[in-house]
């Protein structure tokens, strides 16, 4: 009900719990203009770029991408699915045949929204796991079921290839 800063953020608490669970590199997708730290202000250039369908540029893209078989995308539900930074990446990526996309998504009240579909148009050729939408004033207490739903989605594809 109220906003409150955090020293560090729902989404990269939940990346350090994915990291420590499955030992996996990190690329931290950031635009080359940082959001405002105000969450007003973020939000309404967040709206923004979602209605122009802008690409905001990156600091960085991931490139190669060919050495990763599994994908864990970690973002925020941002008017109704992925932050325009998120789908920029995506769509940098030429190949998704035969890779794995687990989403995981931090919201408050909206739940992973679009983000599963969009995800889907943009990863062409990937296996997308349906999106584990978390409340962002749970992701501290949510590292357990985070473990066992990664632990889940992974014995299901080795099951698969067997």
């Amino acid at each position: 009900g109220t906003l409150k800063f955090l020293e560090q953020g729902n989404n990269e608490r939940l990346v350090e719990i994915i990291k420590d669970h499955t030992n996996s590199d990190v690329f931290k997708i950031e635009a080359i203009e940082d959001y405002p730290e105000d969450y007003k202000d973020c939000c309404k250039r967040a709206k923004a770029e979602k209605e122009n369908n802008a690409r905001p540029g990156l600091k960085q893209y991931l490139d190669p991408f060919n050495d990763y078989k599994v994908v864990y995308l970690v973002y925020p539900n941002w008017y109704g699915t992925i932050p325009m930074p998120v789908l920029e990446q995506l769509e940098r990526i030429e190949n998704w045949t035969g890779k794995i996309v687990m989403p995981f998504c931090t919201h408050e009240w909206s739940g992973a929204g679009d983000s599963e579909l969009d995800i889907k148009r943009k990863c062409t050729g990937a296996q997308v796991c349906k999106a584990l939408a978390i409340r962002g004033c749970f992701v501290n207490s949510a590292a357990n079921d985070v473990c066992q739903w990664i632990d889940k989605q992974l014995s299901f594809f080795d099951e698969q290839q067997h």
